[in-house]
């Protein structure tokens, strides 16, 4: 996988991803692909802070939305994800909760986000 190459070259030296700007996600060893689902749409995002984006979104949706998970990626990651479920877009990152993407996903993620949490967050 893609994020693998770029872990093995970028220097264990690296700032802190939460002070890099600009698109660098792809030098991000640290950075998460997440899915979220909301009004029958998932939306396949990447950030280097799952919890601050999600919060984030949610604060900012005018409809509930539901984490799917998360796992380690990269923007291009990201991009190879959306040009493979190009078919099922239907605005910007959300594509259409298609069954072969719900698939995808459960068997692509673990959870890292804490349901304890959600109410923290609401």
């Amino acid at each position: 996988m893609a994020t693998q190459k770029v872990a093995q070259s970028v220097p264990r030296s690296f700032p802190d991803p939460r002070r890099l700007r600009g698109g660098r996600l792809d030098l991000i060893e640290e950075s998460k692909i997440y899915f979220l689902a909301a009004a029958g749409l998932i939306k396949i995002g990447v950030t280097a802070d799952v919890d601050k984006r999600v919060c984030s979104l949610r604060n900012s949706c005018p409809v509930e939305l539901e984490f799917l998970g998360a796992y380690p990626g990269t923007r291009t990651d990201e991009r190879e994800l959306h040009e493979r479920f190009r078919h099922l877009r239907r605005h910007g990152e959300w594509f259409a909760e298609a069954p072969e993407l719900i698939a995808f996903i459960e068997s692509a993620v673990s959870p890292i986000w804490h349901r304890s949490q959600e109410k923290s967050h609401a």
